[in-house]
């Protein structure tokens, strides 16, 4: 912000940073019950000129900011190839919610300088945070969820443990599948219990 000289430039900048914190709470709950709306069986009758898979996508957009790490193809909350458009997506609304709150507020603090400087530099501001931060972020993510599918794998190859999401496992890693009806059928066990919640 001193780049452009603004008044005060790093409490300016904390206290933007800080409104569009408070104002990202209520926008996540909107954005949390539009998802939860779009999945829903409600949504299929009252948007049916929507493709189910239009609608779908459009729900993982939204709930995405629920998820604490992409998929990267591994057995996750959407397991859908379009969980990195839809982070795009998400991420493109925080920074519009961001750049609009603190553009805003910056203009408040500095009225001498030009609507057109001040949303400027709030703009390649905050492009440079988020790259920096995603950047960080992105090598995490993917060990956090390579992590979980091989716990997933792990848990669904296993006789005696169960998870909702091993269908989805079995379909993907049908050599899971086998592994467990081999040990199921060492044990005695019948496949059609193997494969189901009750045993």
């Amino acid at each position: 912000m001193a780049r452009w000289k603004w008044a005060k430039p790093y409490k300016t900048a904390f206290s933007g940073n800080l409104l569009s914190m408070l104002a990202a709470l209520p926008v996540g709950v909107l954005l949390s019950l539009g998802g939860a709306y779009l999945a829903g069986a409600d949504a299929r009758s009252t948007l049916s000129f929507l493709p189910d898979t239009v609608r779908f996508f459009l729900a993982q957009v939204l709930f995405y900011g629920d998820t604490p790490v992409p998929s990267y193809g591994f057995a996750g909350a959407f397991n859908s190839a379009g969980v990195f458009l839809a982070a795009l997506i998400f991420i493109g609304l925080c920074w519009l919610l961001t750049f609009v709150i603190e553009g805003s507020y910056y203009l408040r603090k500095n009225p001498s300088f030009s609507r057109k400087e001040i949303f400027l530099g709030a703009a390649l501001a905050n492009v440079a945070s988020y790259f920096f931060l995603v950047s960080l972020w992105l090598p995490y993510s993917y060990y956090a969820a390579s992590a979980a599918q091989a716990s997933h794998l792990r848990l669904c190859a296993e006789p005696s443990a169960w998870s909702n999401g091993c269908a989805g496992i079995w379909e993907k890693f049908p050599e899971v599948r086998e592994f467990r009806l081999s040990a199921c059928s060492k044990r005695g066990i019948p496949e059609g219990r193997c494969l189901e919640k009750s045993n």
